[in-house]
């Protein structure tokens, strides 16, 4: 039986309330975790990312980003995002969060984290964090740009640079690649700790 009825008014709470329980938020992880039976989210800094690319299915063919994520924690995620979700606007060193996500295993690719038809990927505002880079590039001008090994680009001020300057006789060029200890907001370096 089929009942019909008047309009029914529902409060915007009600609406978000009712969207929670069909579409619960997914759980923050800061690694791959092999036993990861259930849909997670990383949050972290874009490091690398990949060109779109196509691929072909029994569907057609589907486009494919590929793309690493440094958490919080330093630890680097590697993603695959398919069909409308790999068509986003990425830019290294952007922070973001990737909701509902899977992980995948495959002997070609290893194991990454693969998004669902129910992942989001959203712009977050991470505060600064502590972290080890190694730096094998320094491009200088108005604004100095080192080059990390992971592919990834951060900014920083002059004064940093003097900060990482080697022994006396030396150039920074002349130590590279330099593994240091920063503290990072968002793509720049504010602080080097040692």
């Amino acid at each position: 039986m089929v009942f019909r009825t008047g309009p029914l008014q529902v409060s915007t709470e009600t609406a978000k309330m009712a969207q929670s329980l069909l579409y619960p938020d997914s759980p923050v992880a800061m690694k791959l975790d092999d036993g990861c039976s259930q849909l997670f989210t990383v949050q972290g800094r874009i490091v690398s990312l990949s060109a779109i690319r196509q691929v072909q299915t029994k569907d057609g063919a589907v486009p494919i980003r590929d793309l690493r994520i440094c958490t919080t924690e330093g630890t680097e995620i590697p993603i695959c995002l398919w069909r409308e979700e790999a068509l986003g606007d990425f830019a290294i060193n952007a922070s973001i969060s990737i909701s509902h996500l899977r992980l995948s295993k495959s002997p070609s690719f290893g194991t990454k984290a693969s998004s669902t038809q129910f992942t989001e990927t959203k712009e977050i505002s991470i505060g600064p964090k502590t972290t080890t880079i190694t730096i094998n590039g320094i491009a200088t001008g108005q604004e100095v740009v080192f080059s990390t090994c992971t592919g990834g680009e951060l900014k920083a001020s002059q004064e940093i640079l003097a900060a990482l300057a080697p022994a006396e006789g030396l150039e920074i060029f002349d130590v590279l690649p330099l593994t240091v200890t920063v503290v990072v907001k968002g793509d720049s370096i504010i602080e080097v700790v040692n």
